[in-house]
């Protein structure tokens, strides 16, 4: 996420900085080990852009504590709260990050069609 609030930075976007502790947080607890930026984790751990959108800070609270799948990570209220005001700030942003990540990483929409080698046009 540093690259995405540095790309925001550089466009003039003010991110509070409680915002930018939870991304702190976010990333010296290596949360997106399990945790895709805009999906699905490998190991199936869910999309937390998505998170507070049906959660409150409490069962945040709960979930980064252990008591659901995740192992016990030993925030601090504190940063439980910045974590939480974090994840919801990706979740009120989150259309406009992702076409945000997609340009700082030129990706671009595939098709099959362009290859030219594709035989089942």
């Amino acid at each position: 996420f540093s690259e995405l609030l540095a790309a925001l930075a550089e466009r003039g976007e003010e991110i509070p900085l409680s915002v930018q502790a939870g991304a702190g947080i976010w990333e010296q607890r290596r949360c997106g080990s399990c945790h895709s930026v805009f999906s699905e984790g490998p190991k199936g751990a869910p999309d937390l852009t998505l998170g507070t959108a049906d959660r409150s800070q409490s069962d945040i609270s709960v979930a980064v504590e252990g008591g659901d799948r995740m192992p016990t990570i030993g925030l601090t209220d504190a940063e439980i709260g910045h974590l939480s005001e974090f994840l919801e700030w990706l979740s009120v942003h989150r259309d406009r990050l992702v076409d945000l990540n997609d340009q700082i990483y030129r990706r671009e929409m595939f098709s099959w069609e362009c290859l030219p080698w594709f035989e089942f046009r």
